[in-house]
């Protein structure tokens, strides 16, 4: 029984990932086809607006800006990079295996975490929980994406 739920929750966990992963074909549209892909000038422009609105919802200073927005454009390019490794495009449903849902929210709850480990040294305590929260919506939303 303990192991039908553990296998469960590693279940909905890889499908939570997945669901992540696709969130950020969002702001990387397209397919994940090319291996050393270029951002477009319309994906940047998408990149640039989704870290103005964290930074606005942040409520950062100008001298937080200078220092996040680089954090959160590299973490984002390289979100960008492992959804691109896992094939996973836009337009069609990841046909992922069970061990690839694994390492896939692996490496992105890894990236995740560097992200903020970086974060906390320059966000507000207040600031960090904020950014939770805005996470926190971005993973019910593929949540519910993945459901239909």
């Amino acid at each position: 029984m303990q192991y039908m739920f553990s296998k469960f929750l590693w279940t909905v966990n890889g499908i939570v990932a997945a669901g992540i992963a696709l969130s950020m074909m969002m702001a990387f549209p397209g397919t994940a086809q090319a291996q050393d892909r270029t951002i477009t000038e319309g994906q940047q422009q998408q990149l640039e607006q989704r870290i103005a609105d964290i930074s606005r919802q942040l409520k950062l200073t100008d001298a937080q800006k200078e220092q996040v927005q680089p954090i959160l454009r590299s973490s984002m390019q390289k979100q960008k990079g492992i959804i691109d490794r896992y094939g996973i495009s836009r337009s069609e449903k990841p046909n992922l295996s069970f061990r690839q849902m694994r390492a896939l929210r692996s490496e992105m709850s890894a990236q995740r975490d560097d992200t903020n480990s970086k974060l906390s040294r320059i966000l507000s305590r207040s600031q960090m929980e904020t950014l939770a929260d805005i996470q926190a919506r971005q993973r019910e939303q593929m949540r519910a994406r993945i459901r239909g």
